[in-house]
This record gives C-alpha cells, structure tokens and sequence, in this order.
C-alpha cells in the first residue's frame, strides 16, 4: 500500500526576461515522484510526476493559459509576493517593538529606582 501525499503545490510558469512571456519548466526531475502539483489552467489538474506534467503541458488548455498567463495571473503573483514580504517585514517590527518595550520598561525601571534613592538621600 502506497502512502498518499495530502501536500500540493501550486505550479507557476517561469519567466522569461529576454522574450517578455512565460514557459513552462518541469518542477520534477526524470524518474522523480514529487509533491504534486496543481496547475490553475484547469480546475483540479494534479500531476505528480515528469511524464503526467509532460502530458499536461501538451493540452490546448495549458498552452492558452500559458500564452495568456501575463494578462490574468502576474498581477495575482505580484500581490500574493508583496503580501509575504510585507507579513515577514510586519514580523519583524513586531520582534523589534518587543525588544524596544523591553528596553523601555528596564529603562523605566531604572530611573524608578534613582528616584527612590534621590528621595531617600533627601530625607536623611
């Protein structure tokens, strides 16, 4: 009995900078079983190794999808990877301001506790 994955990816086409349009490049190797992928240009289109992506990318569905992938899907990637960054630059002012407070409160601390002796070299 063969265990089932309940992982997927989400396949992207590559960019290609010198022609301005996107291709496909296999996420597998040959004779390689990986994490299956889902490719958006169908609904429920899984492929979980080279010879079923080869399959895949053959379809007139996936080859308009990839001629058209500039006009419907760059902008739905650019914001999903500004929303990552943007979520770990977030954490990491969060981590900042916890360290800052920190700093703060010993701070605070500190001038509670000069004030106390001020006080009492006031009284004696």
């Amino acid at each position: 009995m063969e265990i089932v994955s309940t992982q997927t990816k989400i396949y992207k086409p590559e960019f290609d900078t010198e022609n301005d349009n996107y291709y496909d490049k296999s996420p597998f190797k040959k004779y390689e079983r990986g994490i299956p992928h889902k490719c958006n240009c169908k609904i429920g289109k899984l492929f979980n190794n080279l010879t079923q992506y080869n399959q895949h990318i053959n379809t007139k569905t996936h080859k308009n999808y990839i001629q058209n992938y500039k006009n419907h899907n760059q902008e739905l990637d650019s914001a999903n990877e500004r929303i990552k960054e943007l979520t770990t630059e977030n954490e990491l002012l969060k981590r900042r301001n916890i360290d800052f407070q920190k700093e703060i409160d010993e701070l605070k601390s500190k001038i509670y506790e000069l004030e106390d002796e001020e006080n009492f070299f006031e009284f004696t």
